[in-house]
């Protein structure tokens, strides 16, 4: 499927790409030949020395600096501008890369797994590249059949639980369906991981930032009708415990971002990612330093039974761009509604790809889906960025990771943390205006 998307910079520039899975030279001289007609993307020098490795998950070729440069001198073309569209392609050509690997060494192991644990016999294997956890599509006879490979970190009970939620939502929400082995169970251990089979839902799944406003309306109702569904239909774990509230000290926050900045000063220039880790930490620390909020208020969010994790990459689309499917419930929780709202909405909106904006017409737009459905109160809708600011400002997941990806994601919730951090007023504000006459 390919369709225009469009990038927000600042939330005042504009300029249109078509869809983009592979990046080759052949593509990278079009978009720079484009500039002729086009407005000048405008970003950071320092990010325009990134280059995507091969080895990371990528399906992005790399592409030297000193070729942007050549072509730019060739094509008359501006060097910002070449530089910028450089940088934009290769990020949005990454696919996320799996946390762990797989205890699966070639097909031939997962054909013997599938074999012993299924009736079934696999004519084909593939992996897929979806989120953090190794996942593969295996074609037999008898149909096709996903296969998810969880992360260490998850026990038995929270995969179950997902598969309880699902047989919940199956009546009203569009989910996987669970394949039973030969024992009838819907969960096997191998090597020490956990996996599941589903059958193959077919559709598309669409990068994080290119949601077009029909598919944040559904995103945000979807949303809605998850968080009906679950009501008082399952006890999940509470995702903020008011213990994580009553509990909190700035001091020990500040004591890990000061851990990862040593960690990373001992990796040098090694590692070209470091110094901007070191950096996001130290501004954090600032930030904590500052926050003199009373963090107990938001004990008074209405919380829901919500997905955990709901975002554009747990979502399939149709061939007539309809969700057909929500998927992977294992992180389900008890949590703020609209801690869920806004975290999907800056996942998925266009203007959010930097982390430096929020447009607060469209988000509104996003509220509105949700409460078609769903309840909330003024003092959710009034607390909401503030809240989230108050979550990433304490978190320091991404920055110390070991993948790539996941560094680059801690520094994008870094830059959204900062944004938030200059705006949460002003945010909270906006929705009291907005919403004011119409929530309790």
């Amino acid at each position: 499927m390919s369709f225009d998307r469009s990038v927000k910079y600042g939330c005042n520039r504009r300029v249109r790409f078509g869809a983009l899975r592979t990046v080759n030279f052949g593509y990278l001289e079009f978009l720079l030949a484009r500039n002729s007609a086009g407005e000048l993307l405008e970003m950071a020098g320092a990010t325009a020395q990134r280059q995507a490795k091969g080895d990371e998950g990528t399906f992005v070729h790399s592409v030297p600096h000193c070729y942007v440069r050549h072509l730019c001198r060739s094509l008359r073309t501006d060097l910002a501008f070449a530089e910028a569209t450089w940088i934009f392609a290769l990020t949005e050509g990454r696919t996320k890369m799996a946390m762990e690997k797989s205890v699966f060494h070639g097909e031939a192991m997962i054909r013997d797994f599938i074999t012993a644990h299924y009736d079934l016999h696999p004519t084909a294997i593939e992996k897929l590249d979806l989120g953090s956890a190794n996942c593969f599509k295996i074609s037999c006879d008898g149909g096709e059949f996903f296969l998810k490979e969880f992360q260490s970190k998850f026990d038995m009970e929270s995969i179950k639980r997902e598969i309880q939620v699902c047989d919940i939502l199956k009546s009203t929400i569009p989910t996987s369906v669970f394949v039973p082995n030969k024992q009838g169970e819907v969960v096997c251990q191998e090597n020490g991981h956990v996996f599941h089979l589903q059958t193959y839902i077919a559709g598309t799944v669409f990068r994080q930032h290119s949601y077009q406003p029909s598919q944040l309306n559904q995103e945000a109702v979807m949303l809605a009708r998850i968080h009906q569904g679950l009501k008082n239909q399952i006890v999940l774990p509470d995702g903020f415990p008011d213990i994580w509230f009553t509990s909190w000290k700035k001091e020990r926050s500040i004591q890990k971002y000061k851990a990862i900045c040593a960690q990373n000063e001992a990796k040098g220039h090694a590692d070209s990612s470091a110094g901007q880790t070191i950096a996001a930490c130290q501004r954090k620390i600032q930030l904590l330093n500052a926050y003199e909020e009373v963090v107990t208020k938001f004990m008074r969010l209405s919380k829901t039974n919500s997905h955990g994790d709901y975002n554009n990459l747990q979502i399939i689309f149709d061939e007539h761009e309809q969700i057909s499917a929500v998927i992977d419930f294992s992180s389900a929780a008890y949590l703020p509604a609209v801690w869920e709202i806004i975290r999907s909405y800056t996942y998925s909106a266009e203007e959010c790809l930097h982390g430096d904006c929020i447009d607060l017409e469209s988000l509104c737009r996003y509220i509105d889906a949700y409460l078609t459905v769903g309840p909330l109160t003024l003092f959710d809708v009034v607390h909401m960025a503030e809240f989230y600011y108050y979550s990433l400002l304490r978190s320091t997941y991404g920055l110390n990771a070991k993948e790539a990806d996941l560094v680059e994601f801690g520094l994008w919730r870094t830059r959204l943390c900062i944004y938030l951090s200059e705006h949460y007023k002003e945010i909270g504000e906006y929705m009291y205006k907005n919403y004011a006459g119409q929530l309790a």
